[in-house]
């Protein structure tokens, strides 16, 4: 039987497990929240839904949150008997970078960027990561030349119910259908924070278009491709995304992995 392929993408707010086929082809994920004191318990009862047999060749990691990978490796191995790779120790992707300090680049932004250079490996790209930061980073000519980092909509909207007492909470979960005069102050944050957003990240792609250069002919020479978790949200207000991919970091981890193994 053909074993099963575990993509681990450690975020700031959550930790994704994708399960894909020893081919690449994704199959099923589950999420649970970035803590210290994530257990055993937590992730098998979120495997189990998943009706997948636990039956893998290796585990792929890729992490912004350093204190908590030993945590999540020990679980891995007790859960599912199998070795850890992290990338970029343990992995070499072929995406060139030209960033001048590479120590600082986010294994998660470099691998979206890698994953869309794999989906579109003739164009000029903008990758959108909307998750708890939105990063907007450019690949030209097969280089990543990095890009900017900006609050996310869930960390700038807990810091504004931090800090005003009279504002309602949002979950942020459903974004406003249509863009209107609001009724009320709920109705005022949410048009306000995603359309603003929205408009924020249309405007950033503008300029960067500019930086790498003019569409050329049918073909267009640069690709948006955006993922996180608000990534469909905006691409529905932000029509100058082309593409969303909610899976793009781990499916970039595998397919390098497989790479790696030709």
């Amino acid at each position: 039987m053909n074993k099963f392929i575990l993509a681990v993408d450690i975020g700031n707010t959550h930790i994704k497990f994708s399960v894909f086929s020893n081919k690449g082809t994704f199959k099923k994920f589950f999420v649970v929240d970035t803590n210290k004191k994530i257990s055993a318990k937590q992730i098998l009862k979120e495997f189990k839904k998943l009706k997948i047999k636990n039956n893998f060749e290796i585990c792929l990691i890729s992490s912004v949150v350093p204190s908590i990978n030993k945590k999540v490796v020990g679980l891995v191995g007790k859960i599912f008997d199998v070795k850890c790779k992290f990338f970029p120790k343990d992995l070499k992707a072929n995406l060139k970078m030209e960033f001048p300090k590479k120590s600082e680049v986010g294994a998660d932004r470099f691998l979206a960027s890698c994953g869309a250079q794999m989906l579109y490996p003739k164009n000029n790209l903008i990758v959108i990561g909307l998750g708890t930061a939105i990063t907007v980073d450019c690949v030209k000519n097969g280089k990543y030349l990095g890009g900017l980092t900006i609050p996310g909509l869930y960390t700038s909207a807990k810091t504004l119910f931090k800090n005003a007492e009279l504002l309602p909470d949002l979950d942020l979960k459903n974004p406003p259908s249509k863009f209107a005069f609001p009724k009320n102050t709920k109705e005022s944050l949410e048009i306000g924070i995603f359309y603003g957003f929205a408009d924020m990240v249309c405007g950033l792609i503008n300029r960067f278009k500019k930086k790498l250069g003019k569409n050329a002919g049918s073909q267009p020479l640069v690709k948006v491709v955006a993922t996180g978790g608000f990534a469909g949200s905006i691409a529905k207000i932000c029509k100058d995304i082309d593409d969303v991919q909610p899976h793009l970091i781990t499916t970039a981890l595998t397919k390098i992995y497989i790479q790696t193994k030709k």
